[in-house]
């Protein structure tokens, strides 16, 4: 491995909002924001409410862990944070709120949806007056604050969630104060840790340092201020924590990507799997230049995962990636970024092929189509959604239910539903690249509009298709004037056969080049074959996939609710299988014929992720069409 080519220049990220979506993504936001749970979800649930940036955590207690919650405003009444009253986990609501004020801020701004844009941006102004004169961000008063306690530290953590949330603004509307906010916060926090004062400890083996470790994520807003300041500090304190992280005692708690366990090939991922996917990022921004290590992680990532795309964890990594394997939203959405930011730093084409295939399968399979409801833990095949089926964490922990669809899980833990909202962001910022001064990159497909600028001349590309739904993406290119560049698209692995029409393109590396001299009004479309192939579990059945889109058995079922909330339409239920004769149906399908003996049959009502396309004759439909399943088939030549 230590042969291995160096990586070629990383492309760059555009800035947020600078790639809009349409078409089935688009619709998706402004549906989940309308009706869905995204927009109104600190109405349901006091997890997201709860305002820890505002209201600090007063004293902390190290000899029993448990912190005095007191506000430190005038407030009467205590503070919550978490269903037990135990402080373990007080970081939690900060997490979780950040996430969802990052994750709405962006849907609103990427859907162009003016109510919404109004209600985000004024929750990040609110945030930006939490912060206090010295430039402390974060969610403990002036005596705890950047302090080590015996069992947890959230702080850094928290303080991330917050950062992110703030450059995100930054990008999406130019507001200078949101930078200058997250500025004067990091430079805060830089001198508290470092070499001077490591950051990683292991105090005794059976505590939790669920959130200390989740700390190794400030990563992210160091790494994204270092590109919006062009400063070196923070991309300094950004490689640090990670060799900070690295450096620690091993084995430690949540080390899956820790440099020395990365490196050996006979250690399997074993962490709790949204670290493991989260942890990516900063093994990529301080290794990054380590092709052999980088390869080593995105392979171990890609053993512990199903076809669907998703990396198996319920909680942690563990077992078979098979497919009644369970693997959480958290997680999911962590690992789509990573991917991202993987894709950016590679090149890999296949990395793209990895994020779609995530996207609209295990993503889309673990939500209901009008965004009211999630499942915390989802697996490619599922027969029935039951409150009762268990999980690993139910036998260590009170309380089980993470398979049942809840628009809060507030019963289990809210990170889910606040993550979810992040998913088509994340999925939008990496649809296009920019490779140096003069190639604009088509890096994951999907209907949009970019806005970039090619040696000083603003160019808009639009990319018109109903992908993964059809085969054909067409792009019309209109610079301000004429300008000469390359446009790069991916070419699939997945696809038989690729062709450019409208113009001349050359193909390495699994990417196709047209370079010439652009005029408003150019088209180009790119057509696909694509074939419908087996892909095999780890088990002895295979998955039915054509382009990134599985195709599963969709089961009759009925839902049951358990729980319902204030606010009209949202509910917790568990959803049974109501033709019970169909659960015993095992369709075999024959490798001795194309696609399977498929056809494929387009509904020409069709909604993507309703109903959109079926293969016959055995009525097969994408996995995110379908709430019950069956994914795995026997397979015989």
């Amino acid at each position: 491995m230590t042969d291995a080519p160096a990586l070629p220049r990383p492309m760059a990220r555009l800035r947020l909002g600078s790639v809009q979506p349409s078409g089935w993504l688009r619709a998706q936001l402004v549906r989940d924001l309308d009706t869905g749970f995204a927009g109104v979800l600190d109405q349901l649930t006091e997890r997201i409410s709860t305002d820890l940036f505002r209201d600090r955590i007063e004293a902390w207690t190290p000899n029993t862990g448990r912190s005095a919650m007191h506000a430190a405003t005038d407030r009467d009444e205590s503070v919550p944070y978490d269903r037990d009253g135990e402080s373990d986990v007080h970081w939690w609501d900060a997490e979780t709120r950040g996430n969802w004020l990052w994750g709405t801020l962006m849907m609103a701004h990427l859907a162009g949806a003016p109510d919404h844009i109004a209600a985000a941006d004024a929750r990040l102004v609110a945030l930006r007056a939490t912060q206090d004169p010295d430039g402390y961000l974060g969610i403990y008063a002036a005596g705890s604050r950047y302090s080590r306690p015996e069992i947890e530290n959230g702080e850094l953590w928290a303080q991330s969630r917050a950062l992110v949330a703030l450059l995100a603004h930054h990008e999406l509307t130019g507001d200078p104060a949101s930078l200058a906010t997250a500025v004067a916060a990091a430079d805060r926090t830089l001198p508290e840790y470092g070499p001077h004062r490591p950051y990683f400890h292991q105090p005794e083996p059976h505590h939790d340092l669920t959130g200390m470790t989740h700390g190794l994520n400030a990563t992210d807003a160091f790494a994204w201020l270092t590109r919006l300041t062009g400063d070196p500090r923070y991309r300094a304190f950004a490689t640090w924590l990670y060799e900070d992280f690295s450096a620690q005692r091993m084995p430690a708690q949540n080390d899956d990507m820790a440099a020395p366990n990365v490196a050996d090939p006979t250690r399997p991922l074993s962490s709790h799997a949204a670290h493991t996917a989260e942890h990516l990022r900063p093994l990529l921004v301080a290794r990054g230049d380590d092709r052999a290590l980088v390869t080593a992680a995105l392979r171990k990532v890609r053993l512990s995962s199903v076809p669907s795309g998703a990396l198996i964890g319920d909680e942690s990594v563990h077992g078979v990636p098979g497919p009644d394997t369970g693997y959480e939203i958290c997680a999911m959405a962590e690992q789509l970024w990573s991917l991202v930011e993987a894709l950016a730093l590679t090149g890999e084409a296949w990395i793209g092929d990895w994020v779609e295939r995530l996207l609209v399968n295990a993503l889309q399979g673990s939500r209901t189509p009008d965004g009211r409801a999630i499942s915390y833990l989802t697996a490619d095949d599922r027969l029935n959604a039951p409150l009762e089926r268990p999980d690993v964490y139910a036998l260590i922990q009170d309380g089980i239910g993470r398979y049942k669809l809840s628009p809060t899980h507030e019963d289990i833990a809210t990170c889910c539903s606040a993550n979810s909202t992040r998913v088509i962001p994340h999925y939008v910022s990496g649809m296009w690249l920019q490779d140096g001064e003069r190639t604009l990159v088509a890096a994951l497909y999907g209907a949009s509009e970019v806005d970039a600028r090619i040696d000083g001349v603003a160019v808009r590309i639009v990319e018109a298709t109903a992908y993964p739904f059809d085969d054909r993406i067409r792009f019309t290119v209109t610079p301000e004037r004429p300008v000469r560049f390359t446009l790069r698209l991916r070419r699939p692995a997945w696809a038989s056969a690729v062709r450019v029409l409208g113009a001349d393109a050359t193909e390495a590396d699994s990417w196709l080049s047209i370079d010439r001299l652009w005029t408003a009004g150019d088209t180009v479309e790119l057509a696909l074959q694509t074939p419908v192939v087996a892909v095999p579990y780890g088990t002895r059945e295979v998955a039915v996939l054509r382009g990134p889109l599985q195709f599963v058995q969709p089961i009759a079922h009925e839902a049951r609710v358990i729980k319902s909330y204030p606010l009209p339409g949202f509910a917790d239920a568990e959803l049974l299988p109501t033709d019970l004769d169909a659960l015993g149906r095992y369709p075999v399908l024959r490798e001795d014929g194309p696609d399977l003996g498929f056809r494929v049959v387009r509904d020409p009502d069709a909604v993507p992720f309703v109903k959109m396309l079926l293969l016959v004759p055995v009525t097969l439909l994408p996995m995110g069409c379908t709430q019950l399943r069956r994914a795995a088939f026997a397979l015989v030549d």
